[in-house]
């Protein structure tokens, strides 16, 4: 193999793993939003009415940035 193909093969696992680290902790981030949640109440008296809104931004928040990344995506294209 020649350096650089090998080194080009090293920044593609670089790129593999940073992807899988930022999935793992966007996970692991939804996970512990329900435990977090109860420790804030305790600070911030926060009700399901008002947990339910939050939740439902974030969603629909998600939801707008699919749209605004697919629309990016056909503009820009792949490659």
């Amino acid at each position: 193999m020649t350096q650089a193909r090998a080194t080009a093969l090293r920044g593609r696992w670089a790129i593999a793993v940073m992807i899988t680290v930022a999935i793992a902790i966007s996970y692991l981030d939804r996970q512990t939003l329900p435990w977090a949640i109860k420790y804030i109440e305790a600070d911030i008296p926060i009700g399901n009415q008002t947990k339910a809104f939050l939740d439902s931004a974030f969603l629909a928040t998600y939801g707008l940035m699919y749209l605004g990344g697919g629309w990016l995506l056909d503009r820009i294209g792949t490659r």
